[in-house]
């Protein structure tokens, strides 16, 4: 029996780029693919919710103390984790 995709789109977190990484001012997220919905909420390493966002480009952490930080990522329905640092 021949194998076909499920689905047309590939949501490989492998092609999800974080940069700059480490960051002292913004990052950004760099999602090769096409989506219709996108939502992010950074935590410290204590699990602590630190930030909301729903846009991929420039999310500010400046004001952000020096550490690592999780960013949390649904797109369209699909979660993905990343760890920055910053300093």
């Amino acid at each position: 029996m021949p194998q076909a995709p499920l689905s047309v789109a590939d949501y490989n977190v492998d092609k999800l780029a974080l940069y700059p990484n480490p960051t002292r001012g913004e990052i950004n997220l760099a999602i090769p693919f096409s989506f219709e919905s996108f939502d992010a909420t950074i935590y410290d390493i204590s699990g602590k919710i630190i930030k909301k966002t729903n846009t991929p480009q420039a999310i500010d952490v400046i004001n952000l103390t020096n550490g690592v930080y999780m960013i949390d990522t649904l797109i369209d329905g699909r979660q993905y984790t990343q760890k920055f640092v910053k300093n």
